[in-house]
């Protein structure tokens, strides 16, 4: 059987009024319709008809909630994310919204979180909303934190402050690196990060223009861990710290390219420390 044909008989089955003798049947009926709609959407998924085959998963979930089979709505909305993944990212954010949903009201938060980061990674590869993907960043994290897994919290947070940063929330973005690192820095296993999350909170803090409150910050840094004063990040950022606040751009420039010999810049730290040569007035220019 076609997949339209099978779309053809789950809407015909999902319409139908069962009569006089049907009373109590109803579940029955969605369950069927349920099941000829997701077998059009696997027939729609075997000819990469990803569009009609996200479609008639969702129907399949509305049956599925419909016969009071949740577990079976959530799972089948969340085919139908991969389905929309292949060519509208707008609609499998929209059903995976309606998983999440349906995760939250089960008390499932993990999961939740799970689905989160993909509604998070969808807006941030399509680009279309950074704001959007931050927040679904923070909310997938503190789902995790809900359900004692902070590692992956604190992946998540790593994420929403590389973002926030870039959309210029200074305050949050340092607030998170600041809150990573502290809890890095109680297990051997996670120490050794530190130093970065001190470098793009150093980073941020200087992008705000207050020299005094980097300062500080870069003090406190060495009082959580001594071992930073002798990294080439507490080096690198005290160097640019006394280069902007003189107003030297020249030399600005120089420590960065030094740096960069060193350790080599990526995307990210690169269009911050633009920002930051911007802070003083300079030209848009590294080099």
């Amino acid at each position: 059987m076609s997949a339209q044909s099978m779309l053809a008989q789950a809407e015909k089955k999902a319409n139908s009024s069962g009569g006089f003798f049907s009373f109590g049947s109803s579940s029955t009926k969605f369950e069927e319709a349920g099941d000829l709609f997701q077998g059009a959407a696997i027939a729609f998924k075997s000819e990469s008809r990803w569009k009609e085959s996200g479609d008639a998963f969702c129907k399949a979930a509305e049956m599925a909630i419909k016969a009071g089979e949740k577990d079976d709505a959530a799972q089948r909305f969340q085919e139908a994310s991969k389905m929309y993944k292949k060519t509208h990212p707008d609609l499998a954010v929209m059903a995976l919204e309606k998983h999440i949903a349906i995760l939250l009201e089960r008390g499932r938060f993990r999961q939740a979180a799970n689905a989160k980061k993909e509604v998070a990674q969808i807006f941030q590869q399509d680009g279309s909303d950074l704001q959007e993907a931050l927040n679904a960043y923070e909310k997938a994290g503190e789902w995790y934190d809900t359900e004692s897994a902070p590692a992956l919290a604190s992946s998540m947070w790593k994420e929403s402050a590389d973002i926030a940063a870039q959309l210029g929330n200074y305050p949050l973005a340092i607030r998170r690196y600041e809150q990573i690192a502290t809890q890095s820095l109680q297990s051997p296993l996670t120490k050794y990060g530190v130093k970065e999350l001190y470098l793009k909170a150093g980073i941020c803090h200087l992008c705000t223009g207050d020299i005094v409150s980097t300062r500080q910050a870069l003090e406190s840094y060495v009082r959580q861990d001594s071992g930073f004063m002798n990294q080439l990040e507490y080096k690198f950022l005290m160097q640019i710290t006394d280069a902007v606040d003189a107003a030297h751009g020249d030399e600005f420039i120089a420590h960065v390219q030094n740096y960069d010999r060193q350790v080599h810049l990526d995307n990210w730290k690169t269009s911050m420390l633009l920002k930051v040569k911007q802070t003083m007035g300079a030209e848009d220019s590294l080099s």
